[in-house]
């Protein structure tokens, strides 16, 4: 289970940065993102043919950043994510799509939608409110 000031950092904030990676490099996009606890993952959607979808099919490892901008060092608060991402199933598909709706109703208006689970593998925050440079680390259990 995720550590409680991790949980709550992730439910303020609403956009990820995505690192993928793919035959072709590197590449960096924004997504929407909800927090699906029980399953320990976010929920982005993206089309078959963006390039970080692309990048996915073939290398399920992503890294993740969701941060929140301030210019104040002693709040600087952030995390820095590894997880693997994979479509999310048919069966799991009415359950996803509801929670992400939930959140953010105005998606209903794009026609089949990908959805993506990340789910998560390694988080460290860093919150300097705790003291300069405090990380907490999360790690999922092997399996």
């Amino acid at each position: 289970m995720l550590p409680p000031p991790i949980i709550s950092f992730i439910k303020k904030h609403h956009v990820l940065t995505l690192s993928t990676c793919g035959n072709d490099g590197v590449w960096i996009s924004h997504c929407f993102y909800v927090f699906d606890e029980e399953k320990t993952r976010l929920i982005i959607i993206s089309d078959l043919e963006t390039k970080h979808a692309q990048h996915m099919l073939v290398n399920p490892t992503v890294a993740v950043g969701i941060a929140l901008e301030t210019r104040i060092v002693a709040k600087i608060q952030g995390l820095q994510i590894k997880a693997k991402a994979h479509l999310v199933s048919e069966a799991e598909l009415h359950q996803v799509k509801k929670l992400y709706l939930l959140r953010f109703p105005y998606a209903a208006l794009q026609h089949n939608p990908a959805f993506w689970a990340l789910d998560l593998v390694y988080v460290k925050m860093t919150d300097n409110r705790f003291g300069f440079g405090k990380k907490l680390i999360w790690e999922k259990e092997k399996e």
